[in-house]
């Protein structure tokens, strides 16, 4: 199941891209991003866990146990919402699915490409070292969360947090990945006009519902916002180089309410 859903390629690849350019045309002649086995395989595999936890009682601090709770409340325990909405079991399967698709092949392509840059560069990764065992020295070798927040350089390479600052005041919150800059698995970032836009500065506007394609893989090797940006380097996301840019100059994950769940 795993290779066919990751699989894409040949015929696959150009009716993958047929949907994502002709979404509305694709739905009329009922085209399929996946296979029956895969949309059966999912719908049994979620449809019997909700089964079992619905009937046994049992309540988990998880994804799915927080989809149950929308499904039969329209809210998520603990959490104010003055609007209320049930989830249909179709809306679970929808997001369950999404929850694996964004979060599966992406995290491991992330540590293998961040994995392979250290062995190609010696010096970072010695200098990765050094900090984590220096980190680490006070804990006898064990990784706490309070010690992995403090790792600043491992941010930087591996999942590095950052704050853009206006008069002391954290107003901008990133979350960089040096790996996922020069090997985006979402080069592309997809969004639609939800109105009429006049982009600044020029002639034209963007009509309501128009597909709109994002280059996020352009922007990240932009010499405009990253010096020599087909270098693995994770000092360009030290403080002052971050400072230097636009905070969208890195969409990973794209950006606003709609951004990629997999960045969690």
């Amino acid at each position: 199941i795993f290779k066919e859903v990751f699989g894409v390629e040949g015929l696959a690849a150009m009716k993958f891209f047929f949907l994502i350019a002709f979404p509305k045309f694709s739905k009329t002649i009922r085209l399929r991003m996946f296979s029956q086995n895969i949309s059966d395989f999912f719908i049994d595999v979620i449809g019997s866990n909700i089964k079992y936890r619905e009937d046994s009682n049992d309540n988990r601090s998880d994804f799915l146990n927080m989809l149950i709770q929308l499904k039969n409340k329209g809210s998520i325990d603990g959490e104010f919402s003055t609007e209320k909405k049930k989830l249909s079991l179709n809306e679970i399967m929808a997001q369950a699915f999404l929850f694996f698709f964004a979060g599966a092949d992406t995290s491991s392509t992330a540590i293998s490409f961040a994995l392979t840059e250290l062995g190609h560069n010696m010096e970072i990764q010695e200098k990765l070292r050094k900090e984590i065992e220096d980190k680490t020295k006070d804990t006898n070798g064990e990784f706490t969360y309070e010690t992995i927040m403090e790792m600043t350089y491992l941010n930087q390479v591996v999942n590095g947090k950052n704050f853009l600052n206006i008069q002391e005041i954290p107003v901008i919150y990133l979350k960089y990945l040096e790996a996922l800059r020069m090997y985006a698995p979402a080069m592309v970032v997809l969004r639609e006009a939800i109105a009429d836009y006049k982009i600044p500065d020029t002639k034209h506007t963007i009509p309501k519902g128009s597909p709109i394609w994002v280059n996020a893989i352009g922007m990240h090797y932009d010499e405009k916002y990253y010096s020599n940006p087909y270098v693995f380097n994770p000092d360009h996301f030290t403080q002052e180089e971050i400072a230097k840019r636009p905070a969208f100059a890195f969409l990973p994950f794209g950006e606003g309410p709609r951004n990629c769940i997999g960045m969690r």
